[in-house]
């Protein structure tokens, strides 16, 4: 999963609707993991299927699959995978979890949608808002007034080419500053 988000907002729902929804997936789970511990064990070591087919520039078939909190070898929370679009419907979990599992999954997804834990911003054409992917995940309220022109332009990049890219742009302007 890609690092960095980057939504660029072309044009704008007219109507009422269409903000730009942004929630903390960290928080989210930190409460979940206080209120309700045995949800939070189950998303964090029962794994889910994750598929993305389809073409946009290119053609993709992107298949992964892991729980929906990853958690780093100290226990600290790496990142959260959720996107009920790409979400499948196996999980690796005894029959008799299955709804247990999907508890969780809303009782997460319940805290997510908390004034507590996401904010909600109307994007104009030319705003564009960037996040860290790991950690934020978006989504848009809905659209009243029937259908309009919103259009988002969405654009992923991984850390690893942030970083390299700041690491190089720091030693150009380290050499032209020394000539």
């Amino acid at each position: 999963m890609p690092g960095a988000a980057f939504l660029h907002c072309i044009e704008q729902h007219k109507g009422k609707g269409g903000e730009t929804m942004l929630a903390d997936g960290f928080k989210a789970a930190a409460i979940l993991k206080e209120n309700h511990p045995e949800k939070y064990r189950l998303l964090s070591t029962k794994g889910a299927y994750f598929k993305d087919i389809g073409d946009d520039f290119i053609k993709f078939n992107s298949i992964a699959h892991h729980p929906p909190f990853v958690h780093d070898a100290r226990g600290q929370m790496m990142k959260v995978n959720w996107n009920h679009f790409t979400r499948d419907s196996y999980f690796d979990v005894d029959i008799d979890q299955v709804e247990e599992f999907y508890d969780a999954m809303r009782s997460y997804d319940d805290i997510l949608n908390s004034p507590a834990c996401h904010i909600r911003y109307k994007m104009e054409p030319g705003d564009m808002v960037t996040t860290k992917n790991l950690r934020v995940l978006h989504g848009r309220s809905e659209l009243e007034g029937g259908v309009s022109g919103r259009h988002l332009q969405c654009g992923y990049v991984d850390w690893d080419e942030i970083r390299s890219t700041m690491r190089v742009t720091r030693e150009k302007l380290r050499v032209a500053a020394q000539q």
